[in-house]
């Protein structure tokens, strides 16, 4: 596993597996948010004209530092080498977006080599 990021863009070997870690915070804050009840953080990969989700994890279990994982599997990370873009939202405990705080404005690059 050698996921490589560069700020909020992030790269890895087609077929490898990888742990993506985040941490949602909001506005200027640097403090972590830790999920409601019932709260979940949706992490998505899509083709860069966001017509196509190629994965799209759930998680809703944070560690003690505020962080989310997501295991990526070398059959999931099996893509046509490229870029595409990603996103982190914040979905509510009845299934509504709250916020995406990754990749909302301008997405965030996803890299296969």
């Amino acid at each position: 596993m050698s996921i490589k990021t560069d700020g909020l863009n992030l790269t890895l070997p087609c077929g490898d597996s990888a742990e993506i870690a985040i941490t949602p915070c909001f506005g200027e804050s640097e403090e972590p948010y830790f999920l409601g009840e019932g709260e979940s953080i949706v992490f998505t990969v899509e083709t860069t004209d966001r017509k196509r989700a190629v994965i799209e994890k759930t998680a809703n279990e944070q560690d003690e530092t505020g962080a989310v994982s997501f295991f990526l599997s070398p059959s999931e990370t099996d893509l046509p080498r490229g870029s595409y873009c990603y996103t982190a939202k914040l979905i509510g405990a009845e299934g509504e977006l709250i916020d995406t705080f990754i990749g909302g404005v301008s997405p965030a690059a996803f890299y296969v080599k």
